[in-house]
This record gives structure tokens, sequence and C-alpha cells, in this order.
């Protein structure tokens, strides 16, 4: 298994998940800062037919959908297709 955290906090957040073991026993953490690399390191470690599970803020959780729904080719959800 494969983990990947990004942003301001993700080395902070990356030693709370050494410490809650989540790093280690075949899991290993990926600390990225930039938040689109961060996504796409993400989405190529997961297999396919295999679901990515991604825990953002609400401030992040804006810039990842901006993210898929830019690399979909789509709008914006809110915006009618």
């Amino acid at each position: 298994h494969s983990v990947t955290v990004s942003g301001v906090r993700a080395w902070d957040m990356a030693l709370r998940l050494k410490y809650a073991g989540i790093d280690g026993g075949g899991a290993t953490t990926h600390v990225e800062p930039e938040p689109a690399q961060a996504l796409k390191r993400a989405l190529s470690a997961t297999p396919e037919g295999s679901t990515l599970y991604v825990i953002p803020t609400y401030t992040a959780m804006l810039e990842v959908r901006d993210l898929l729904a830019r690399w979909a080719g789509r709008g914006a959800f809110w915006e009618a297709e």
C-alpha cells in the first residue's frame, strides 16, 4: 500500500502517520509538497480497478476537484454541460 501526503503540513502528516503505524509494515508514505504532483503520484500508484481514496481538507478538496475536472476535460461540477 502507498500513502501520499501533500500541502503545507505534509511533513507533519507523514510523521503522524509514522507514529500511528501507517508507515511501515508494507505501507510506504510519500511526501509531495505540490498537490497536483501528489495526485498524479497517487493515481499512478493505484492499480487499475482499485480505488484511490483522497482525504482533503475543504480548501484542498476544491483544488483536487478542479484538477480532476481539468484532467478529464470537463467543467466544474456546478457548470451545466
